[in-house]
């Protein structure tokens, strides 16, 4: 009789690499929802980098618009360039049924007070950009209050998607926030209420 002997198999590269790769991922995965800093020269570079918004599990892309400076808005008494548009790019919503999404701009100076960025039909200034996606898929965005302005908004807020890339731009008609004024953002996303 022969004695019983283990044999132990190696891992291929292949296996190892797979292995390497989800741990990298996992480790990671957390780290791209971070708040960024835009730099403060006349040309702002908005949406340097990726979120992953947890709700979903997708990877989204943020940048913003400005207004020209005519069309801006007064701070110290001269006109200055506005924040005038959030770009979402990435963002499924089919994958992100059932939830909402917020994003906010933040000064240095005031890192957890959320800017004003648009004033609502109300007249009352909002300080988030929210969108919410229902069962069937359908953005929508929601003002201050979580009213439901519908697919396109309303006459303070638009929203449009892209049919050749599906990014999503929600478009201020009525900005309040000197574009020099942010310095940070942030994503938020959760079920919907």
């Amino acid at each position: 009789m022969f004695p019983l002997q283990e044999e132990t198999r190696k891992k291929s590269p292949r296996e190892k690499a797979i292995a390497g790769v989800l741990v990298l991922l996992f480790a990671i995965g957390t780290t791209f929802a971070t708040t960024l800093t835009i730099n403060t020269n006349n040309q702002l570079t908005f949406g340097q980098g990726l979120f992953l918004i947890s709700a979903c599990d997708t990877y989204i892309d943020i940048s913003f618009q400005k207004t020209s400076t005519s069309d801006g808005v007064l701070e110290n008494g001269v006109r200055v360039q506005a924040v005038s548009a959030v770009v979402i790019k990435g963002f499924s919503a089919n994958a992100c049924k059932n939830k909402n999404f917020k994003v906010k701009l933040f000064k240095d100076t005031a890192p957890t007070t959320p800017l004003e960025l648009y004033q609502q039909e109300d007249t009352t200034n909002s300080n988030q950009v929210w969108l919410s996606v229902n069962n069937a898929g359908v953005v929508s965005l929601l003002d201050t209050y979580g009213r439901d302005l519908g697919e396109y908004g309303d006459s303070a807020i638009g929203l449009a998607q892209d049919s050749e890339n599906g990014d999503y731009t929600a478009y201020f008609f009525t900005p309040v926030q000197p574009a020099s004024n942010v310095d940070k953002f942030t994503v938020e996303s959760g079920p919907n209420a």
